[in-house]
């Protein structure tokens, strides 16, 4: 849904204030005889409410964070707005923010700059639970092609028990080894990684580690199977440039032309799907 008008917006912040100290009906009685709320009419305030009730505001009256940030939030996050999940880098400053971002901030009298390390707050969360979401499924969809594309293998989810290994999934059949680390997005015109320092040290020390990246459809299944070469990965990682500083995760754009298809196992069933999502058919 769009981002509330401004009328609303105001509402919703004067609802959360009042509602501290009182309760819903004696708030809006408030609200339709006192002059100094006379602004607004009475549906406007019936709908900031309702929008404070399935944004989930309403469940956190007691929150610390200032009400016009929180609305703020709610309203940029529940907008639907297609260029969220890409603030990080269409939006570079202030000025690069998106009109309907500048008039929530005008609406609920939040400074630009303010507006702008909002935004990134958001985005950072919606990141790192869509990375999350989309993370655990591609992981459970290499497991699963794995069981299908061949027998008497052993596949160890090791992503499960800890994130130490540096690789998610122990692959394991007639003396093949391979450990995978799982990379998955549904993204469609780039690839876009994060890379911790561990994951990579382990890549340097384990001649079985390989860096596979699937891709998810809509429904999150998997629609595109293939493995980043580790002398490209070698070749784009940071680089410490004193003793005094360190990086520990780095965020790769992999070009899709580096993309190798398939993954280094034998598929004993090449005409499944899964077969030939593995050998990259």
């Amino acid at each position: 849904m769009p981002a509330p008008p401004r009328p609303i917006l105001q509402a919703a912040v004067r609802w959360l204030d009042v509602l501290r100290k009182s309760d819903h009906k004696l708030a809006r009685t408030l609200f339709v005889t006192a002059e100094r709320y006379a602004d607004l009419t009475p549906t406007q305030y019936d709908v900031g409410y309702i929008w404070l009730k399935t944004v989930g505001l309403l469940d956190d009256l007691d929150s610390p964070m200032p009400i016009a940030d929180r609305v703020f939030d709610a309203a940029i996050l529940h907008s639907d707005a297609l260029w969220l999940t890409d603030a990080d880098t269409l939006i570079q400053a202030p000025e690069e923010l998106p009109a309907d971002v500048y008039a929530v901030a005008e609406a609920l009298e939040i400074e630009d700059s303010s507006a702008f390390q909002r935004v990134h707050q958001v985005w950072g969360k919606v990141d790192l639970e869509e990375r999350k979401r989309v993370g655990d499924a591609g992981e459970f969809a290499l497991i699963d092609l794995l069981s299908d594309a061949a027998a008497a293998h052993e596949i160890d989810h090791v992503a499960l028990r800890a994130d130490g290994f540096g690789y998610d999934i122990a692959y394991r059949r007639c003396g093949e080894a391979r450990n995978f680390e799982v990379k998955a997005t549904t993204r469609r015109t780039r690839t876009v990684l994060y890379l911790s320092r561990h994951e990579y040290r382990t890549m340097m020390n384990d001649p079985n580690w390989h860096l596979v990246v699937i891709r998810l459809d809509d429904d999150l299944e998997p629609i595109k199977i293939g493995r980043v070469p580790q002398d490209w990965i070698s070749s784009n990682v940071p680089v410490d440039t004193s003793a005094h500083g360190r990086w520990e995760s780095c965020r790769m754009t992999v070009p899709e032309d580096v993309l190798v298809p398939g993954i280094p196992v034998e598929i004993e069933r090449p005409n499944g799907t899964a077969g030939r999502l593995l050998s990259g058919w």
